[in-house]
């Protein structure tokens, strides 16, 4: 009788045999293609502060208002990606982890290809507020289910490998961004979207997700980060930690043309910005991500 292949956390755990090396991790599917998924959403995340300057201009911004309309736009990307985080969150608590992946991808993707058809800033900002909304699913759905299907021993290998594939995407975005029109980078931010929707498919639900079904556990409260006293510290340090990547990136990066120019240095470019700023994340990541496993 030929016995079922386990499946690759149960292999890596079984009995008191050695583990195998860890490059196999690299192999396993969550791995894969939350690598490749995160690729994409931070693509998408970043493409707006490399053409963010260009297709204002191209629905007529004027110069003056440049500063002020970017600051708007970029105001409600992450106005979305704050509600889209916690609204995803519950969603993958308690429809599963497959759901909450295939509805953010979906949207964030079909945003993405509506922004290239935007003609005013009014709509500009719709799509970006959608953009943001779908995008919060992506990797935080993506790290929850490297994390429930690998071994603990091993999860650092499969964080880090999803983080530094990842962030190739922001280098890719700020060297394909400027190369290209500015609706031309939104469809294929779009259209990479849907293509990832289609290697998801194939992606197993969650082992701890679908052994948690029928019994009585409390799923998808938001009150349970901060209704415990440490939960609630490490829940907030985690925030304050975040705060000062998120202002350079978000803040410092994208507006680096205006920085730029108020600092007596004209012909600063976003792009450039991105793609050098994203490579020093990746090597970091790389690094502290190996050093913490």
């Amino acid at each position: 009788m030929v016995r079922p292949k386990e499946p690759l956390n149960q292999r890596l755990t079984m009995g008191s045999r050695k583990p195998p090396f860890p490059y196999r991790i690299f192999l396993s599917p969550q791995v894969v293609i939350g690598s490749l998924g995160y690729f994409v959403d931070v693509f998408d995340l970043v493409i707006f502060s490399v053409v963010r300057m260009s297709s204002l201009r191209g629905i007529g911004v004027p110069e003056a208002s440049l500063l002020a309309e970017g600051t708007r736009l970029l105001n409600f990307q992450l106005f979305g990606l704050l509600l889209g985080g916690a609204f995803w969150g519950v969603v993958g608590d308690r429809k599963g982890r497959k759901a909450a992946l295939y509805g953010s991808i979906a949207l964030y993707s079909a945003a993405n290809l509506a922004n290239g058809f935007v003609t005013s800033v009014d709509q500009y900002a719709f799509c970006r507020f959608l953009a943001g909304f779908g995008l919060a699913g992506e990797l935080g759905t993506a790290l929850t289910l490297v994390g429930e299907a690998l071994p603990q021993k091993f999860r650092g290998y499969g964080t880090t490998a999803i983080m530094v594939i990842g962030l190739l995407g922001a280098i890719f975005a700020g060297a394909l961004g400027e190369r290209m029109g500015w609706q031309a980078a939104f469809f294929v931010g779009g259209i990479l979207g849907f293509l990832l929707l289609l290697l998801r498919f194939a992606l197993p639900e969650s082992q701890l997700y679908l052994a948690s079904q029928g019994k009585a556990v409390k799923r998808g409260s938001l009150l349970m980060l901060v209704n415990s006293k440490d939960r609630a510290r490490r829940f907030f340090a985690c925030i304050f930690t975040g705060l000062p990547i998120w202002y350079v990136m978000g803040v410092v990066v994208t507006f680096t043309p205006e920085i730029g120019l108020a600092r007596g240095i004209p012909g600063l470019s976003a792009g450039k910005a991105v793609l050098w700023s994203s490579l020093g994340i990746t090597i970091g990541d790389l690094v502290c991500g190996l050093i913490s496993q």
